[in-house]
């Protein structure tokens, strides 16, 4: 007996999201994506797709969709990245519990998956549950040790917790892989100004100003930190 291991159901999208195909009318229509296992295997379905398919997900799947097949290991990140899709299609209807949902399968399928941690991140960060945002952000950087987007959003995620000096350490993680990085600077400044660390904020905002003396909002800070 087959194990199901998931399953995506209906779901309509108006826009070509990461290479997925779309009919003559311009919306795609995935009815059903399922994924089996027996004996250490891996077999996937697709039911209902529109006429006019070309070729979807990298071409792993093609428009013979009532066919089932054995799903090749070399290609696991694949059919991960038809969670993502959809996942990503959800979050745009603001449905976040549904795309979280489709970000956690792509993780069942490949642990590894560094986009589904960043998206599903993203997506607690949207419905500000920031403490699960973290973590999963967290979760990406355990695979990519150099995320600079996972520190940065981190460190948004502590700001919005009013949690400055947490914030500060992941912009200096963003400054320590792109030394360039003027956003990383004005938003550990802002940091180190909220904690009262007025030098440091000083150092900060001014180098973002000699960077780009059209930066308004650094002149504005730099201003509100001379003011006391």
């Amino acid at each position: 007996m087959m194990e199901k291991l998931g399953a995506i159901i209906s779901i309509h999208v108006t826009e070509n999201l990461y290479g997925v195909g779309r009919g003559e009318d311009g919306m795609l229509e995935l009815k059903e994506l399922i994924i089996y296992i027996k004996d250490n295997e891996r077999f996937y379905t697709i039911k209902s797709c529109i006429p006019g398919y070309e070729s979807f997900f990298d071409g792993t799947i093609n428009k013979k969709t009532q066919d089932t097949g054995e799903i090749n290991p070399d290609h696991l990140s694949d059919y991960a990245k038809a969670y993502l899709d959809i996942g990503l299609a959800y979050r745009e209807n603001k449905d976040y519990n549904k795309a979280i949902e489709n970000f956690q399968e792509a993780i069942r399928i490949d642990r590894n998956c560094i986009d589904a941690y960043l998206d599903i991140g993203q997506s607690y960060r949207e419905i500000r549950d920031y403490d699960k945002a973290i973590e999963n952000f967290q979760e990406a950087i355990r695979i990519d040790r150099n995320c600079l987007h996972a520190y940065f959003v981190i460190g948004m995620a502590y700001n919005e917790k009013r949690d400055h000096n947490k914030a500060i350490e992941n912009f200096s993680e963003v400054i320590r892989i792109d030394r360039h990085c003027l956003s990383a600077y004005m938003k550990r400044g802002e940091n180190y100004f909220k904690a009262g660390d007025l030098d440091n904020a000083i150092n900060d905002i001014t180098y973002c100003i000699k960077m780009d003396p059209s930066n308004e909002s650094a002149k504005d800070l730099l201003q509100r930190i001379n003011k006391g």
